[in-house]
């Protein structure tokens, strides 16, 4: 028996409920799992068991029953389990391998203007500085927005913006099989107004809301994207505030203006990642 049949063996004995969080990057995912974790039944968030370095089925569920083992052991009901993923690191079977076992899923998105603005930024320190710095005032990262663009449309990490996920989460969104457990989630709106938000996705995916949801995070949650940068993730820029937080924090980035953007990155959010966010976010 290989490793994701033992997963869904768990699944099947009703000693394991997973919930796939699926998501666009600079979406506040990870802190939207954060909030999910905090539950009153037992639960653990596994932040990323696929990444960039790690594609594989067996690794992941490997790395997920090597973190809910002492859990799974120390109790005799049901461990529910929330999974993040990056939708561009989910080819298209893992993605429907994953939906067979999983109990619902939450699609994690936010306005491209404001997203690919973040993630634009993440980028320029990468690439000017290293892998999770967090070193770049504004106007060095608007400095090289002809840098990033090309990196997003052609390097080693992303072909054809392939690393903004808008494309990735699209199909995901478009194959699901469980639409009735499937609930998007707005970044914005998540912190705006946490509280309506998170009571909506907790009803749609069977969860029981927890006040410490929004402003009380005490739960612990596990990282399986390890090995990309030399940075804890509470000082990775990519990360450290959704892993230092004790609750929803607002955003306050100002959304890209689009007439002073690239060529290329401008066609993308124009006519790829603006008409995706907004058929997904009709759902919310």
């Amino acid at each position: 028996m290989n490793k994701f049949e033992k997963l869904e063996d768990l699944v099947e004995d009703n000693k394991l409920r997973i919930i796939n969080v699926v998501a666009v990057p600079r979406s506040v995912s990870t802190a939207l799992g954060r909030a999910l974790n905090e539950v009153e039944d037992p639960c653990i968030f596994i932040n990323e068991p696929f990444n960039r370095n790690n594609g594989s089925l067996e690794v992941a569920a490997s790395g997920i029953l090597e973190t809910i083992r002492p859990i799974c052991e120390q109790i005799d009901g049901t461990v529910t389990v929330i999974t993040k993923n990056m939708a561009a690191y989910l080819s298209s079977e893992v993605y429907q391998e994953l939906s067979h076992i999983a109990d619902g899923v939450v699609w994690s998105i936010r306005n491209p203007l404001v997203q690919i603005g973040s993630l634009v930024s993440r980028l320029a320190n990468d690439i000017a500085v290293e892998t999770g710095a967090d070193a770049l005032a504004n106007d060095a990262v608007d400095s090289r927005l002809d840098e990033v663009t090309q990196f997003l449309l052609d390097s080693e990490l992303s072909q054809n913006f392939s690393r903004t996920g808008w494309e990735a989460i699209s199909g995901h969104f478009h194959n699901q099989i469980q639409p009735e457990r499937s609930v998007v989630v707005d970044g914005q709106q998540l912190t705006m107004d946490p509280i309506r938000v998170l009571q909506g996705v907790t009803k749609a995916i069977g969860l029981i809301y927890n006040d410490r949801m929004v402003n009380d995070w005490s739960s612990h949650y596990v990282n399986l994207n390890v090995g990309v940068s030399r940075f804890d993730p509470t000082e990775n820029g990519w990360t450290k505030e959704a892993a230092t937080s004790r609750k929803l924090i607002a955003t306050a980035r100002q959304p890209l203006d689009i007439t002073k953007l690239p060529p290329q990155l401008c066609e993308h959010i124009t006519n790829t990642a603006l008409p995706i966010y907004y058929e997904m976010v009709k759902a919310v």
